[in-house]
């Protein structure tokens, strides 16, 4: 009972000491207009889930750069909501209900009606908080190597199921460190960010993002660096050769849109795609706010981030001079404090959805090169052996095509004529059989 009793004390101390320096806390809202209040406000927030208005009342207790933090009248706890989400806000006459006081060693025993109070070693402030903390959990992500081979939407789509069920307002992590490959695998990629955006917040947690890797950042609401971190250069390419111009510019044009939906200036669509653009920007001295330009503007503070006849590529400190990064993490630590939350905790299965695709990649690549091998070797067989293993190997080609595809593109015939082959193969081998006989 003396462990509870300290508990709650300590949390009373920290809730004084709350009151005691409550920050001020700044909205901006839909309408263009700003509200501002302290952290001990009692509010009402109207606010969206999707499609669904709902509206909440409780004390302002936490203002991140992500969200805010209610403790709700109801007394179900606090909980986190998303500024982007925000529609309206306002103080509420009169003081908040009050918190329900803790135990003391003198009212042991019974509660306020009289009843028999729960035994007084449950460990009540313990699990409260493990639940409160659950509701700053993040859903981590590595996508790493080629766009479209290792780098997939499908593993996009699974770590967005799981936020689904946790309900809408979650964050979404994408650890990124790829060179790109398939801008058109990118296009499947954006769709599937952009339709899980209605619904949650993505952060890319940007090291080596390059073309179709650099596109998928800049769907994102939040870009973290880390101190390797490059981004940019979102070439076209078709077999090796430039795309034609006109493809070029429908592409500009995606990204533009991407851009402007995930609160990015759009001015850095062209310079990242195109070699004939440019890219400056100011920052004010005051409020650190950007502005940009996509053409040269000769005022004083200019700084100039892509000529013609270059992509921009941005480094870390290009990145955070320019407004473009949110923050420097290099470690998942690191990068809880830059998002404002209390640690690192992981709700998802995104580490294990992401190993268990490289290791099938690996595996499928490692096979192909065997069998591969095993081909160019059959010459050394009697005829109708060779036939049954050749027929053997196109079946474990099948396979891989039915569980790695993306591993498969390039890498053999597309299942269709993989299976002519082998029903070739079987007539040939059953002429053969018959020859034998006569």
């Amino acid at each position: 009972m003396m462990k509870h009793f300290l508990i709650a004390s300590c949390l009373l101390v920290l809730l004084a000491a709350s009151a005691a320096f409550a920050a001020s806390v700044t909205v901006l809202l839909p309408n263009g207009s700003t509200w501002r209040g302290h952290t001990d406000d009692h509010v009402m927030i109207e606010y969206t889930a999707g499609a669904v208005k709902n509206t909440v009342k409780g004390v302002l207790t936490r203002s991140g750069d992500l969200y805010l933090v209610i403790k709700k009248d109801d007394g179900s706890g606090e909980v986190p909501i998303f500024r982007s989400d925000i529609v309206g806000i306002q103080v509420l006459d009169g003081d908040a209900p009050p918190a329900a006081k803790p135990d003391t060693p003198s009212d042991a025993g019974s509660d306020s009606a009289g009843g028999p109070k729960a035994a007084p070693d449950a460990p009540v402030e313990e699990t409260e908080t493990l639940e409160i903390d659950d509701k700053y959990g993040v859903f981590y992500l590595p996508l790493r190597e080629m766009v479209g081979l290792e780098f997939r939407p499908e593993e996009i789509q699974m770590i967005v199921a799981e936020a689904d069920e946790a309900g809408p307002g979650q964050t979404i992590i994408l650890d990124i460190e790829s060179g790109g490959g398939s801008v058109f695998e990118f296009i499947v990629l954006a769709e599937v960010i952009r339709d899980a955006k209605k619904r949650h917040q993505f952060v890319a947690w940007v090291g080596h993002a390059i073309s179709a890797a650099a596109g998928t950042a800049l769907c994102c609401d939040r870009i973290v660096w880390k101190s390797h971190g490059a981004l940019g250069a979102i070439t076209m390419h078709s077999g090796g050769q430039p795309v034609p111009d006109e493809m070029e510019e429908k592409w500009v044009t995606m990204l533009k849109e991407i851009l402007r939906e995930s609160g990015h200036s759009p001015h850095w669509a062209r310079p990242m795609v195109r070699n004939d653009s440019w890219i400056s920007y100011i920052k004010d001295p005051v409020t650190g706010e950007c502005e940009y330009f996509g053409t040269p503007q000769g005022i004083q503070g200019e700084v100039i981030l892509s000529n013609l006849g270059e992509n921009v590529v941005l480094n870390k400190e290009e990145a955070i001079e320019c407004c473009l990064a949110y923050g420097l993490a290099d470690n998942k630590e690191e990068l809880a404090a830059v998002l404002d939350l209390p640690g690192w905790k992981d709700l998802g299965t995104g580490e294990k959805m992401s190993k268990s695709w490289l290791d099938t990649v690996a595996s499928c690549q490692e096979d192909m090169r065997r069998t591969r091998a095993k081909l160019a070797l059959l010459g050394e067989y009697e005829p109708m052996i060779a036939i049954r293993k050749e027929i053997e190997i196109y079946k474990r080609w099948l396979r891989w095509w039915k569980r790695a595809p993306n591993a498969m593109g390039g890498a053999a015939p597309p299942p269709e004529q993989i299976e002519r082959m082998i029903e070739e193969l079987k007539l040939e081998l059953r002429r053969m059989a018959d020859a034998n006989r006569n």
